[in-house]
């Protein structure tokens, strides 16, 4: 960890530790036994104390890294979406244009591999990571029917594995993401708000699903029931919070934009990005 981390690091315990003081443990070690706490609350009070003293304590030598400063005009926009997680595009603020286009199989596609290992080709194994969406895919579907005949029979039990492998590949896309904004020495990552994208995504199955079967409302249902069962219900609060922490951790802001309910995820992704910027879409 470089001088400018471990100072980031300090404050960021330091702001935590602060914020779960009440105003009443705003006290020092020798003010705690008049107050009237339990032995519980006065032990927590002393740790947040002196964990905050420790912080203070001087801390070996370590190297100077300047911190991460990116091309102001440069962002990444991110659209959601249920067939695949999310969508990113390098976009130019000045002009609106995207300057790449990365969809979550390119993403996931690991570069550089271009012969044969063992039994599996080059391209096997540069698909490696996004074989594990079909995976999940696959899993949650595989699931829901085992579910459903474990119920029956009161024999249902709560298995991990989907959650597990979500999480994973949550970590690898957020991970991917940030390295591609290091790549065009993006200012900032534009996602978008949560708080109505499950609405958003679900007019998006809907609008499918009305296109496929018009002034058919029966099959319009069953189609869109379909659909909702086809992927795996990504988590996207869990997604941003992924993509949030490791763009902190290289000093990369993350901005929130509004996410189009219509539109290509291309062109969602362009207008989470100008919204999150003030700027009007192209």
């Amino acid at each position: 960890m470089t001088a400018e981390g471990t100072e980031a690091v300090k404050e960021e315990i330091k702001r935590k530790v602060a914020n779960s003081l009440k105003e009443q443990d705003k006290v020092s070690d020798q003010e705690v036994e008049p107050l009237e706490l339990t032995e519980g609350q006065k032990g927590r009070l002393k740790a947040k104390q002196t964990q905050l003293t420790r912080l203070e304590n001087p801390y070996p030598p370590r190297p100077s890294k300047p911190n991460y400063q990116g091309d102001p005009l440069i962002t990444v926009g991110v659209s959601l979406s249920r067939q695949v997680p999310l969508t990113v595009c390098v976009i130019d603020l000045r002009t609106g244009n995207i300057l790449e286009n990365q969809t979550t199989k390119r993403l996931l596609t690991i570069h550089g591999i271009k012969a044969k290992r063992g039994k599996r080709s080059a391209l096997q194994l540069r698909l490696e990571h996004w074989r594990l969406v079909n995976k999940l895919n696959l899993r949650r579907q595989r699931n829901l029917l085992q579910r459903k005949e474990e119920q029956k029979h009161d024999q249902y039990q709560e298995n991990n594995s989907e959650s597990n492998l979500g999480i994973y590949m949550e970590r690898l896309l957020a991970n991917r993401l940030v390295r591609l904004a290091i790549r065009w020495n993006a200012s900032s990552i534009a996602v978008p708000d949560l708080k109505r994208i499950r609405e958003i995504i679900e007019s998006d199955v809907r609008a499918k699903a009305k296109h496929k079967f018009p002034q058919k409302k029966e099959l319009q249902d069953q189609y869109a029931r379909q659909l909702r069962a086809s992927f795996h219900r990504w988590s996207y609060s869990r997604l941003v919070q992924f993509i949030r922490e490791r763009a902190n951790s290289q000093g990369i802001p993350v901005v929130s934009g509004q996410q189009l309910k219509q539109g290509s995820l291309q062109q969602k992704a362009v207008e989470v990005a100008m919204s999150a910027h003030r700027l009007p879409a192209l």
